[in-house]
């Protein structure tokens, strides 16, 4: 566990930072009471020794929306921005031909602040204590964040000493408890009367969980995937681009002529991004080459966050992926989000 503190009593900021303080689930309430319930951190992992490096970890997988605001937007237009994520991944994570997870299993947060935490009970998914189990929570989530509106989802959290706010705790900084939602409150409430919820603690009783067996094959599919990719990565270290610069192998050539389709746009933005690196173009290189390709159908946020993704996965797209793309064999994730916002508004979901 963790906590924040005060560096003196004249003070109102929580400048001081407590962590290491390692017990099981007994040492919960004392803390709490400790620190008047504010600031107040565990582990997003169990552990089975006191070196979080060394240790398997296991827990509930988690996932954390932020509204960053910027000039362009409010607190509330950006925090919206990360419920609309949220409400998103669970939707694809509900869905019959993926991980097919039932609407109990879904655990909804506010954070206190400025977004949203989703967690999901390790049971429903049937994995076991890792001690890679971070790694593995990070492919997933990737995997989420590409197909999602707005790419709120936060994927620097993923690592082995990662702290999340307790349940019910006061956010040190607006006074705000975390509390859980349920899902019609989290798509129907306006952020105000959430923070008004958020003014006092809060208990939703869940059901128990339980395994779903697709969701557990689903799983173990990503985690294939993702041991695949770094074999392919190992393989490919100090190598040189296959296709040099200024060669354009006519599958691509085709992609790039015909231009961003309705539909399959951000998986466009992708291959084309993985092509273009392993030609060596640099960053900058390649955004100009997708605002070009692009001509205004994305907006430039979509396209750098995308373009963004694959380059610090160092993702590759090889000929027989364009290929898929070109002849419309790729899944349509935008086309997935539409069917979404029209179950939405018809109220099935």
């Amino acid at each position: 566990m963790a906590y924040a503190y005060k560096l003196n009593r004249n003070s109102n900021e929580y400048k001081g930072f407590k962590r290491n303080i390692f017990g099981g689930p007994e040492i919960i309430q004392p803390i709490r009471e400790a620190q008047n319930n504010t600031g107040v951190y565990r582990s997003a992992f169990l552990y089975n020794t006191e070196d979080p490096y060394a240790s398997y970890l296991y827990g509930n997988f988690f996932m954390d929306f932020d509204g960053d605001q910027t000039e362009e937007l409010t607190r509330e237009e950006s925090i919206n921005m990360a419920r609309e994520d949220m409400l998103y991944a669970i939707w694809f994570l509900y869905l019959k031909l993926g991980f097919n997870l039932p609407m109990e299993a879904f655990r909804i947060f506010f954070s206190g602040m400025k977004g949203f935490h989703l967690v999901i009970p390790a049971a429903y998914f049937g994995y076991l204590p890792d001690k890679k189990l971070d790694e593995h929570f990070k492919w997933v989530a990737h995997g989420i964040n590409e197909r999602s509106p707005n790419k709120t989802l936060d994927l620097g959290i993923y690592e082995s000493r990662r702290l999340f706010r307790l349940e019910n705790s006061i956010h040190q900084e607006t006074g705000f408890h975390k509390i859980p939602l349920q899902y019609d409150e989290a798509v129907n409430m306006p952020l105000n009367e959430i923070e008004k919820l958020a003014q006092k603690p809060r208990v939703i009783n869940y059901p128990k969980s339980y395994l779903v067996k697709e969701a557990n094959e689903e799983w173990k599919r990503y985690i294939q995937d993702l041991e695949g990719f770094k074999k392919m990565q190992k393989e490919r270290r100090g190598k040189t681009p296959s296709i040099p610069k200024g060669q354009t192998p006519d599958v691509v050539q085709e992609i790039i002529d015909r231009g961003p389709m309705k539909g399959v746009r951000n998986e466009t933005v992708a291959a084309l991004t993985s092509f273009w690196k392993n030609q060596g173009y640099e960053e900058e290189e390649i955004l100009n080459l997708l605002l070009d390709w692009n001509d205004g159908s994305l907006p430039e946020r979509e396209i750098k966050t995308t373009m963004r993704s694959i380059l610090s996965r160092d993702l590759n797209y090889g000929l027989n992926r364009f290929k898929s793309l070109a002849e419309g064999e790729i899944a349509s994730y935008e086309e997935d989000y539409q069917e979404y916002k029209e179950y939405k508004r018809k109220g099935r979901f």
